[in-house]
């Protein structure tokens, strides 16, 4: 990822709506005003609502199980990288460090997202998909 200005960003809202298929996740820009939504599934905005909440569930269910198996694995994830926006599909890459070094790992936004939140990791945005995706109110993106 050479040459690509990244952003740190925190997650500002989730939005769960019962009834459909599809929830929705806001990130926003850590120094600035910027912030833009992300289309994702029910099992990842649950997951993503578990971990903002300090929810618990009586068996370990996939993120929780992938972000336990990275540990025991003697690796961790260094930050999650969302890097592209193409045709209204966001793209993400996972930086992961273990015995070997450094590894990156396509993943979905919404999967990375929820991983990072689990692992306390940093999620950083490419500036060219803060200016495409930004919503932020008053604002033109």
């Amino acid at each position: 990822m050479t040459d690509v200005e990244l952003v740190d960003c925190d997650v500002r809202r989730l939005i769960l709506a019962s009834g459909t298929d599809f929830q929705h996740i806001y990130l926003g820009e850590r120094e600035g005003e910027r912030l833009f939504s992300i289309t994702i599934g029910n099992s990842e905005a649950n997951e993503i609502h578990r971990v903002l909440h300090a929810g618990k569930t009586a068996r370990p269910l996939t993120h929780q199980l992938a972000s336990e198996l990275l540990s025991a694995l003697g690796g961790r994830l260094v930050e999650v990288h969302i890097v592209d926006l193409k045709d209204n599909t966001f793209y993400a890459r996972l930086i992961v460090e273990g015995p070997n070094g450094q590894a990156q790992l396509d993943a979905r936004p919404s999967d990375a997202i929820a991983l990072a939140l689990r692992r306390r990791a940093p999620i950083r945005v490419a500036e060219s998909v803060l200016r495409s995706a930004d919503e932020t109110p008053g604002e033109t993106g």
